[in-house]
């Protein structure tokens, strides 16, 4: 229904030609009363004039989004959805990437690792690299599921595709590829009971650890040859923790007025909140708030 807005197509999906949003823009408003004014060019300072339309025509991506209500709501009674579990006794980790020809998953099991490799077939190859990096991980994923071994999980997939991370934190995305991925992971956490969670790292820690090799066919490198898989997933440690040279860099570009007694004060994650909004002392009231 937001088919009228900027760069979609006919279907409600988002698309970048500039000539066919102006027809397709201009087609919305023909109906229109108010807006039946002809014009030639639809420039930005136009739409802006123009307003939201009094009438919207439905398109098809309207229908699939109802299809993906009714994949949610499929189940017999309401399934639990972990959102802020306040306890965690199952966890796993691992790594997943895609290469233009092959792909790559390793994830920790109670046992060693399980891993997936191949190549993509001629369709996927032609893909966008968002598009395989996003497949590659849900299909990891999707591969525990058929195991039965995600129930009840926390699960940490760690990926050099920034896209996949931002794409599934959203829950969302303009492209209709990655949206149905996103749709299909939706479904994997609500219907097996787990939690999953896409991190952002380096390539030059996918490679260390053996993921990318893996990708491209090398069953030799990282946890693939025997180092723990944990070694190289370094949640558990700060920024400082892990860059103590960062204390150095940001000094050099905060310049407090030493003349009015600033000084640079490093928070501890304990001083976040009091400390953080500046709240220094205090005491609880007769109803045990603290003022």
């Amino acid at each position: 229904m937001d088919s009228w807005r900027d760069g979609r197509d006919s279907d409600g999906w988002k698309k970048a030609k500039k000539k066919e949003e102006e027809k397709l823009y201009l087609e919305l408003y023909e109906d229109d009363e108010f807006y039946c004014e002809k014009v030639n060019v639809v420039d930005e300072s136009t739409k802006a004039n123009l307003g939201p339309p009094k009438i919207v025509r439905p398109v098809t991506r309207l229908a699939s989004d109802l299809e993906v209500l009714q994949k949610f709501f499929s189940a017999d009674s309401p399934p639990w959805r972990f959102v802020r579990g306040s306890k965690v006794s199952l966890v796993k980790y691992g790594f997943g990437d895609a290469s233009k020809s092959g792909f790559g998953s390793t994830i920790e099991v109670e046992n060693g690792i399980a891993y997936r490799y191949g190549i993509w077939g001629t369709d996927t190859r032609d893909e966008s690299s968002n598009y395989r990096e996003l497949e590659n991980l849900a299909e990891a994923l999707e591969a525990e599921a058929a195991l039965n071994k995600l129930q009840g999980y926390e699960i940490f997939l760690l990926t050099d595709n920034s896209t996949s991370e931002l794409a599934f934190f959203k829950g969302t995305s303009s492209s209709k590829k990655l949206f149905e991925i996103i749709v299909r992971l939706r479904c994997l956490e609500m219907h097996h009971e787990c939690k999953i969670h896409f991190i952002h790292v380096s390539g030059s820690r996918m490679i260390a650890q053996g993921t990318d090799g893996l990708s491209r066919g090398d069953l030799c490198e990282g946890v693939m040859k025997g180092k723990n898989m944990l070694s190289f997933v370094p949640l558990h440690l700060s920024a400082r923790d892990r860059a103590p040279q960062m204390l150095d860099w940001m000094a050099d570009w905060i310049t407090p007025n030493l003349k009015m007694g600033e000084v640079i004060e490093y928070l501890e994650v304990e001083d976040w909140f009091w400390r953080g909004h500046d709240i220094i002392g205090g005491a609880l009231n007769s109803d045990g708030i603290e003022r």
